[in-house]
């Protein structure tokens, strides 16, 4: 969402440049991922399997929705993908690493609007993570949300390790295979990043209970 462009006066393309000024929900945010997981292209989301008449199957998912719309460039999403492995690999979303899958993410940081003066809050934020996986052959996409979160918002401490927990249960669940090999030294990895994770949740439990 994005105000009228007579409206927007002043410097308002520098706030926007980084997502400032602008609105969305989770569910459009998770959307514009997956189309960057799926080679540019969206596909409309849809909770029916299939419709039955008795014992015969009288459409499927497949017919139910409307074929996948390009929205940007195969070319385009496919550096959004690298930048966005990244992330995982050498940025904010370490802490989303697989043990066994690739994975692509984006942390997201928004200010909420403070009832009491209309303006951004400067101490509530709404803390996003959003990535999917594997990266070459996407099976999910996952957004995490956390409204509000105690303590630091900037980095990933806190929502990455709920995308890496979550993923790692949903894609074993759904036998979509590795494309990592799990070594003895991702094993040691996975191992330091855990008892990282633990010291993270102590020091939040520290805050909280300051």
């Amino acid at each position: 969402m994005l105000g009228k462009l007579e409206n927007l006066v002043g410097d308002f393309h520098r706030p926007i440049s980084h997502g400032a000024g602008s609105g969305r929900n989770a569910d459009s945010t998770r959307h514009r991922s997956f189309a960057i997981a799926n080679g540019g292209y969206l596909r409309k989301p849809y909770i029916v399997s299939e419709v039955r008449k008795g014992d015969q199957v009288a459409s499927s998912g497949d017919t139910l929705q409307p074929e996948p719309k390009m929205v940007i460039r195969p070319e385009t999403a496919a550096t959004l993908r690298r930048m966005m492995e990244g992330v995982i690999l050498d940025g904010t979303g370490r802490f989303a690493r697989l043990d066994g899958w690739t994975a692509a993410g984006k942390t997201g940081t928004a200010q909420k609007i403070d009832p009491s003066t209309g303006r951004y809050s400067r101490t509530q934020f709404i803390a996003s993570f959003t990535g999917f996986a594997p990266i070459n052959n996407p099976a999910v996409t996952i957004l995490i949300s956390l409204d509000s979160p105690v303590g630091l918002h900037e980095g990933d401490p806190r929502r990455a390790p709920i995308f890496k927990r979550v993923a790692e249960q949903v894609l074993p669940y759904l036998d979509v295979p590795r494309d990592v090999p799990v070594t003895a030294k991702l094993v040691q990895a996975s191992y330091k990043q855990e008892i990282s994770e633990r010291r993270i949740l102590r020091s939040t439990i520290s805050i909280l209970w300051i």
